[in-house]
């Protein structure tokens, strides 16, 4: 997500309650020792889930220190094609794949951003020769 007031909603939804899951955080304001701190913790399996703001290179990636599948939900869809590819390449790499799932509700800017972005991720794709066939059936879906 982009906005820390998100990430902090979403974390005491998860953290609360009967069905409790912990939650690692990631984000701008935590020093980087702690940053790291918290994505062992999710890649060691002590946090089920990590929530966090940044773009920048961590690594969530399946493998690193156990073999749980995982799965990505961007809630604050961005604009940029490239700062997409770089939030989902955090937990889709070295040959692993990452189910990634964009949040947003139609009739909503967010959707808006979501017709636009999987266009602007087709092209980016498209120059450098990736297979493009799904993000043509998702963008021809959010056009419907």
């Amino acid at each position: 997500m982009a906005f820390l007031e998100t990430l902090t909603a979403l974390r005491e939804t998860l953290e609360g309650g009967l069905g409790a899951v912990k939650c690692a955080v990631i984000h701008g304001g935590i020093p980087a020792g702690e940053r790291e701190a918290e994505r062992l913790r999710f890649q060691r399996g002590e946090a089920r889930v990590v929530l966090f703001t940044v773009e920048e290179g961590i690594s969530l990636h399946q493998g690193e220190h156990d073999d749980v599948p995982r799965s990505e939900v961007i809630h604050d869809l961005r604009w940029s094609a490239i700062q997409m590819a770089q939030i989902e390449g955090r937990c889709h790499r070295d040959g692993r794949f990452a189910q990634v799932y964009w949040a947003y509700a139609d009739g909503t800017v967010e959707g808006k951003i979501a017709r636009v972005v999987a266009g602007r991720l087709q092209a980016m794709k498209e120059m450098i020769g990736d297979d493009v066939e799904t993000l043509r059936e998702i963008e021809s879906l959010l056009r419907a």
